[in-house]
This record gives C-alpha cells, structure tokens and sequence, in this order.
C-alpha cells in the first residue's frame, strides 16, 4: 500500500511559494551549503516518508529537540506533511520542567538533533556537558527506542525517491503543542491548529516589511519558517551563543538584507558598534525584534549606530 502524505494550509502554502522560485537559492547555512525552493520541497516529502517508514504516523506527538539548522527545517515541514503534532519543549527550561512538559504532551517519539545523539552514546561526554551548565534528560518518558536522530543532508540526499498518495487534512487538526514561559504561573501547553499557526505566520509575512528579493538572517526556527513563507532567502547561522562581532562580519559577508533578533542581541551590536566606533553594515536595512519587551529607549539607541535608511522594529 503506497503512503499517504498530508496536505494543509502550512505544506499546501509553502509548497505553492516555494514552487514559484524553483531554481532561486532559498537557504543558505554558515558551512555555505545552498538549497533552491525546488530542493527544499522534494527533501520534505523524501523525509516525511522516511519519517512514516520509522513509525510516525498521523496524529502522533512528536517532541521537537532540535537547534536551528537546514536539516532541522527540513524535518519540521515534514512533519506537517505527515500530520504529526510538534511538541516544542526547551530543555533550557530546566529538568523536571522539560521532563514535566513531555509527560504532561503524551507525546510518542522525540526527534532530535544529532549531537544528543552522541551525548547519549557516550556517557562520559554528559558530566562535562554539566560543567558547562548544558543539561541533557538521562530519564525521559518515552522509550529509548521512540529516539528518532535528524539525518545529515548528505545522507537525506541519498534516500530512495519513493511514490506516495496525497489526502487533504482538516485545517482543524492539531499542529503543533507550545508552552508558555510559566513567568506568570504554572507554564500551559497552548494547542495550535493548522488553521491558527497558518494564520499566525500569514499575519507576521504580510505585516512586515521584507520582500521576497530580501536576505534573512535568523538563529530561531520560527523566524527561519516565517522567511521561508514569504519566501526569501534565509541565512541559518552556526546554533551557538550569539556573537555580535560574527554577526556583524556575517552580515557584511553575505550581504544580509533583513534580520530577526532578540533585544539582548540588539543591545550586544550596539556596543560592538561602539567599541569598534562603526555602525552597521549599509546592506542591512530591516532590523525585527520580538519574544521580549523592547524600550524606546533601546530602539533610538540601536538607530545611532544604523545607516540612515535602515529601519528598527520592535
């Protein structure tokens, strides 16, 4: 019996985008690896197929542990296309925390980046993990087995081309389970549909201004969708601590068009900028911030060390 693969409002949109930029350059990563919009959609299918052949199915709640990277964007659109539900759980949360979310998600499989799967393997890697205050579950609620390790490009690249059926999936279904902060309270697991993360993501692309000729840079996978969606071209940074210094020399490198940032990362480029007495490289001419409060005062310093025609969002 050929698999069946899902279309919804997220696939369904980014496919059609996609489809339309098919021989343009839509991704781009620190190691300079560059995927086209044609690419992009034909490894999302290949995956997701492979996902199904590993068990996941429909309706499955999967936990997401994975950092950005174009393998891990690669996969959560996968997901889609199987149906699975994302559960976003961040392990930085704390450990009965984490622990407590994937309990409280029900969730069957962990799909995770490859570096937690060598954390696991060698055990004697975790106590220097700790050292460096990076914490790693050694007990989680969900089989050892349930374990699902995100393949490398290169090994994406070399899976069987398979054929599939394709069956629509009602905008209602679940999509994607993600907690709040807890900052006011006991953190809760917001179920989103489709429909709703469709219509988040929609908003945000027709509400700001970067168009589809612009490069993005982007260290969250939300951000890194959000781009796609547009679509422009996405830069994904090397997933480590942000670098003010790097990032200014990335942008200028590469010719950085547009970024979404978090205000820390704003406050670091202002006093990189000061200490180098520069300002931000000329091509950069939107600058995003979000997923923290930003002040006026923050947003008039920041434009002090911008050219004269790049602008600051926040």
């Amino acid at each position: 019996m050929e698999p069946i693969l899902c279309s919804n409002p997220i696939n369904t949109h980014l496919s059609s985008v996609l489809s339309s930029k098919q021989s343009k350059i839509l991704l781009t990563d620190y190691r300079g690896r560059n995927l086209t919009g044609k690419e992009i959609v034909n490894y999302i299918d290949t995956i997701a197929l492979d996902l199904l052949s590993r068990g996941i199915q429909q309706k499955d709640r999967v936990v997401f542990l994975a950092q950005p990277s174009i393998e891990s964007i690669l996969y959560f659109f996968a997901l889609t296309r199987i149906g699975a539900v994302i559960v976003l759980a961040d392990p930085e949360m704390g450990q009965q925390n984490f622990i407590d979310r994937i309990t409280f998600s029900e969730a069957r499989f962990i799909l995770q980046d490859p570096i937690l799967e060598k954390i696991d393997r060698f055990s004697f890697v975790k106590p220097i993990l700790r050292m460096l205050h990076i914490w790693f579950p050694d007990n989680l609620p969900i089989a050892r087995d349930h374990k699902i390790t995100i393949k490398s490009l290169s090994v994406i690249k070399k899976l069987p081309a398979k054929s599939f059926k394709e069956e629509p999936l009602s905008e209602d279904t679940d999509l994607a389970i993600i907690f709040t902060s807890g900052t006011t309270g006991t953190p809760k697991g917001v179920v989103h549909s489709y429909k709703s993360l469709f219509a988040g993501i929609k908003i945000i692309c027709d509400g700001i201004p970067i168009a589809s000729e612009d490069y993005i840079y982007a260290s969250q996978i939300y951000f890194l969708l959000i781009g796609l969606n547009i679509p422009a071209r996405v830069y994904v940074p090397k997933p480590k601590k942000f670098n003010a210094k790097k990032f200014l020399q990335t942008v200028e490198r590469e010719k950085i068009t547009s970024t979404f940032l978090l205000p820390y990362e704003g406050q670091q480029i202002f006093s990189e900028c000061k200490k180098q007495s520069r300002k931000i490289p000329s091509s950069l001419k939107t600058l995003l911030f979000g997923s923290a409060p930003v002040t006026k005062t923050f947003l008039s310093r920041l434009q002090t060390v911008c050219n004269a025609d790049t602008s600051v969002y926040g």
